[in-house]
């Protein structure tokens, strides 16, 4: 689970665009992998930690993102700037 709200603005939901499953209910197949253990924050350090040089695609607002430099500014160096 990542942030439940934005860091500057209220929350605006979209589920007019994105759905009730957040793929635009275009009826795709459930994932096969089960969803991440960790929260947002965690997932990202360890994940970035663990992979040096990793280009980091995003999509949407970047509030996890911007918590987890918050949490642990070193990240920011291991990132790929691809």
């Amino acid at each position: 689970m990542g942030a439940e709200e934005p860091l500057n603005r209220p929350h605006q939901s979209a589920h007019w665009f994105h759905g009730r499953d957040g793929l635009g209910d275009h009826g795709y197949p459930s994932p096969k992998k089960s969803h991440e253990k960790l929260p947002a924050l965690e997932a990202i350090i360890s994940t970035i930690e663990s992979n040096p040089g990793l280009v980091l695609v995003t999509l949407g607002p970047l509030t996890n993102v911007a918590l987890a430099l918050e949490l642990n500014p070193g990240i920011a160096g291991k990132v790929s700037v691809a």
